[in-house]
């Protein structure tokens, strides 16, 4: 059985749980792994297509103000450059 999440809705809620993959929670963080690993079968390809939604979700959480406000988005923009194999701080 194959479902879409790339239509509707569904781009949100995997950057969404992208998001959930780095959250500092452990039990959030594992459950968010395994859901991801469940339904994504090629990630590079699935945070390609997801890419402008992560970034408004990450770029939107910048504006929310929690105790873990700053670090979160942060570690997910340098999450995102370290898997781009075209940013030039790898070199």
């Amino acid at each position: 059985m194959t479902v879409s999440l790339t239509g509707c809705g569904g781009v949100q809620v995997l950057a969404l749980l992208f998001m959930a993959r780095a959250d500092v929670g452990y039990t959030v963080r594992q459950a968010a792994v395994h859901v991801w690993k469940t339904i994504v079968t090629n990630t590079p390809k699935t945070t390609g297509e997801i890419l402008k939604t992560l970034m408004e979700q990450i770029i939107t959480s910048l504006g929310h103000f929690s105790k873990h406000a700053p670090f979160l988005p942060s570690f997910l923009v340098a999450i995102l450059l370290w898997k781009d194999k075209t940013c030039p701080a790898r070199t």
